[in-house]
């Protein structure tokens, strides 16, 4: 009998331990994440707030944190956020799968791999004008203050920022006709 609740005793202890183990390992490999992605490894302890870095990582609006709080769309919210995530350390969608379904390993992926690096989300929504330095936004053709044209660059989403192929229709990111 005594055996017996000897090996209830290490079980109950390795089954207490292991997911212990996990969550730390998911903290540590988020708190590099972060860091890859030029943030301060702690912002992503502090709960609600490590979500906002996650969406600046990401380059998703801020108003994602609404869609998390409704039932069905905080779904949507997470496969997005997680691919996002993918793209922006320039990896496939099958590994925002990953990250969506497995994500301690994954993560511990993105954190611990140094090949894998950061791409900064770089919304074009505005720029500066060449000829005078104002800021102008991408649906203007013409400098505000100077009059001067503007040119847009072909190779990059208008609405995200994003690099796209140059005879693609539709962005890949956010989905913006082009």
């Amino acid at each position: 009998m005594a055996n017996v609740a000897v090996i209830i005793l290490i079980f109950s202890f390795i089954f207490f331990l292991i997911p212990i183990g996990i969550g730390i390992f998911t903290i540590v490999s988020l708190w590099k994440v972060f860091k890859k992605a030029g943030k301060e490894g702690w912002e992503c302890i502090i709960p609600i707030y490590n979500i906002i870095v996650l969406l600046e990582i990401t380059g998703l609006p801020i108003w994602y944190i609404a869609l998390l709080c409704i039932p069905g769309a905080n779904i949507y919210a997470i496969v997005k956020i997680y691919l996002e995530l993918a793209y922006r350390f320039k990896q496939s969608t099958g590994f925002g799968i990953g990250l969506i379904f497995l994500y301690p390993i994954f993560i511990g992926i993105l954190a611990f791999k140094d090949e894998i690096t950061y791409e900064s989300a770089q919304p074009f929504a505005e720029s500066f004008c060449k000829n005078c330095g104002n800021k102008i936004s991408s649906k203007d053709k013409f400098c505000t203050n100077c009059g001067d044209g503007v040119e847009m660059p072909k190779d990059i989403c208008l609405s995200c920022g994003n690099k796209i192929k140059e005879d693609a229709k539709f962005c890949t990111h956010c989905g913006a006709k082009l």
